[in-house]
């Protein structure tokens, strides 16, 4: 299977959360520019069951927005988390994603050294191919 990223990735831009993949959305680190961006980590996960192909991830998505925008980030975070916590038996290529579930709200992570806001949603996962 692909990384759970991905799947992750694939909701996302099929979402209405005005995400396009390489503009604002990204996996695994953060442009400097724009200033407004999503980005989506792979965080471990429960062990799989021995011989089956039953996979559950945990993932992060980490908001970043423009200087003076945290409300408009914790928005933007809030609707992320409710587009992937609603995601039930979706099909990504040759992967079932089972269902994404958010491990609660959306967090605070402080801003960054250009003093823009951070935010977290931390999800679990649970896929199978």
């Amino acid at each position: 299977m692909n990384p759970a990223t991905e799947d992750i990735k694939n909701i996302l831009v099929s979402a209405d959360v005005d995400l396009s993949f390489g503009v604002n959305l990204f996996i695994g680190s953060s442009p400097e520019q724009p200033d407004a961006v999503v980005v989506i980590f792979d965080r471990g996960g429960e062990d799989r069951a021995m011989g089956y192909s039953y996979e559950r991830p945990f993932i992060e998505v980490v908001i970043r927005v423009e200087r003076g925008r945290y409300r408009a980030g914790r928005l933007w975070g809030q609707r992320i988390r409710d587009a992937l916590n609603s995601t039930t038996d979706n099909i990504q290529g040759l992967t079932r994603v089972i269902g994404v579930w958010a491990g609660g709200d959306v967090g605070f992570l402080g801003e960054d050294l250009l003093q823009r806001p951070r935010f977290s949603i931390m999800f679990a996962m649970h896929r199978t191919s």
